[in-house]
């Protein structure tokens, strides 16, 4: 199991949503990146390489993990995110 580090641009991101209940529900359930935990992650490449994104509907999250720590420092609407 991973503890999450959220960075702090980042929970003022996810206060301002409607749905931000069911984000948090979401990227608690982070914590068991690696088994079967019903979301919506993918590997990224590029400039991102090493990264992973998360989706919440039209949201984006992209975090890398490292020492078992899940760090969340980027979150965005879909188009903009990857600017």
């Amino acid at each position: 199991m991973f503890e999450i580090d959220v960075a702090k641009q980042v929970m003022n991101f996810i206060n301002k949503q409607p749905n931000k209940d069911n984000i948090y529900i979401k990227l608690l359930k982070l914590k068991y990146f690696g088994k079967e935990h019903g979301l919506d992650i993918k590997k990224l490449s590029g400039k991102f390489s090493g990264k992973y994104r998360l989706r919440v509907g039209k949201l984006r999250f992209i975090f890398f993990i490292e020492n078992n720590i899940i760090k969340i420092y980027e979150a965005g609407f879909r188009g903009n995110i990857y600017h």
